[in-house]
């Protein structure tokens, strides 16, 4: 789309530093994160197209993932996460779930949130077919702490559990 025709190098540093943030468990500056990816083996390669479909402007990282985003409204927005597509504000604090879709899970979800005096300010679910696995993705007022994520774990329908924290 539009951003096309901008220099992408401050956005593939940024992205680039936070892939690199997850996997080393630490926050990088975007200036070394070009460096750093290649010498762990990284490769980088950038795509431009000026038909961005249905948005103005997008921006698409792939690696063990998908994950794009836009502008809208202007503020951030997530629109696709793997293969599933979703329009979601982000939110400093977001919680992410690959589980089985059956009836509760979101309920006892929330439920252990609740109890930790977490609120819940977005939410989007997706599912490729009713009663298989789902995706939910929450935007959340205050932080996960490791001892909620844990329990959230427990639940025998939780296959996969993400907790983001955005700086």
């Amino acid at each position: 789309g539009e951003i096309a025709a901008f220099d992408a190098a401050p956005l593939v540093a940024a992205g680039l530093s936070g892939l690199l943030a997850v996997s080393r468990g630490q926050q990088e500056t975007p200036d070394p994160a070009p460096l750093l990816a290649r010498q762990r083996g990284l490769t980088v390669t950038e795509q431009r197209n000026p038909d961005a479909g249905r948005y103005a402007s997008l921006l698409t990282l792939r690696g063990a993932a998908t994950v794009a985003g836009t502008i809208g409204a202007g503020e951030p927005r997530l629109v696709r996460l793997g293969e599933h597509w979703l329009d979601m504000a982000l939110s400093p604090s977001m919680l992410i779930t690959r589980h089985h879709d059956r009836p509760g899970t979101i309920g006892a979800v929330g439920g252990i949130l609740g109890t930790a005096d977490i609120n819940l300010s977005g939410m989007h679910l997706a599912r490729s077919t009713p009663r298989a696995d789902a995706l939910m993705i929450l935007a959340l007022d205050e932080p996960v702490p490791d001892e909620v994520a844990g329990q959230l774990r427990l639940l025998d329908a939780v296959l996969d559990l993400g907790v983001v924290q955005l700086t």
